[in-house]
């Protein structure tokens, strides 16, 4: 099948090929109402196992649509996922840093109760209107990039539960605005499969955080002189991670 231009769409479902499907309330309303695909077009589905597939629309009813689903779409699978961890942030930075380690194709994002940061969540608030929004966000940057994963967002969590860099296939870094040693950066194509990266806020982080860090096997990552806001040095840190990664 010829793929449309239709965005990718993601179903919370497992699919197979040649099986025919209904998609009802939000999937039907954003592939009928805000896409107005027609019967006949080819639309891109990925299902809860990340796997993509090339679908026809088969019928459309007024609250539904059967689709028939097709070829499997063969991805580029990276040989490494990247785990972020986001020191929470004022105003709408922290959408943003959301929507754009999305867009990149984070493995998982998991928000930081930091010593700087501004604002503040109960741990408890997982279900918070906050972490609907979030996950909206997650759900919408996925579509609109057609990112191959299935990006999960984690509750909230305190510098001390942050996990150790224990395994020989996993790296750690913080991003710091000095030097505070020599940074490991050029060794993460070296058999690595998980790497860990903490943002800080718009403050930064905290000696006694840095020292936290350090013990559990973190390295400071120096992004050069000029100071960095935190939606920029996240972006600047993931895309400086990937383009060593694809080069080495």
């Amino acid at each position: 099948m010829k793929r449309d231009t239709v965005k990718q769409l993601l179903v919370e479902t497992s699919l197979s090929q040649e099986e025919s499907v209904t998609l009802t309330g939000k999937e039907y309303h954003y592939l009928c109402r805000v896409r107005r695909v027609k019967v006949g077009e080819v639309i891109e589905l990925k299902d809860s196992s990340e796997k993509r597939y090339n679908c026809r629309i088969l019928e459309i009813k007024e609250d539904s649509c059967l689709i028939e689903v097709g070829e499997l779409i063969q991805s580029h699978i990276r040989p490494y996922d990247i785990h972020l961890y986001l020191c929470l942030c004022k105003g709408k930075k922290t959408d943003l840093m959301i929507r754009q380690a999305t867009e990149t194709g984070v493995r998982s994002i998991t928000l930081l109760d930091s010593d700087f940061s501004q604002v503040k969540l109960k741990e408890e608030s997982r279900e918070d209107h906050k972490y609907e929004r979030w996950r909206k966000i997650i759900k919408e940057a996925q579509q609109q990039s057609g990112s191959y994963i299935n990006t999960m967002l984690n509750p909230l969590i305190k510098f001390k539960d942050l996990p150790e860099i224990q395994s020989d296939h996993t790296i750690g870094f913080f991003c710091h605005q000095e030097k505070l040693g020599p940074s490991q950066l050029a060794d993460i194509g070296k058999g690595y499969n998980d790497i860990h990266m903490i943002i800080g806020s718009e403050g930064g982080l905290s000696s006694g955080e840095i020292e936290i860090l350090k013990k559990k096997g973190y390295s400071s990552l120096f992004l050069g002189d000029n100071v960095l806001r935190a939606e920029t040095a996240s972006l600047f840190a993931l895309a400086a991670i990937m383009t060593t990664m694809e080069i080495t």
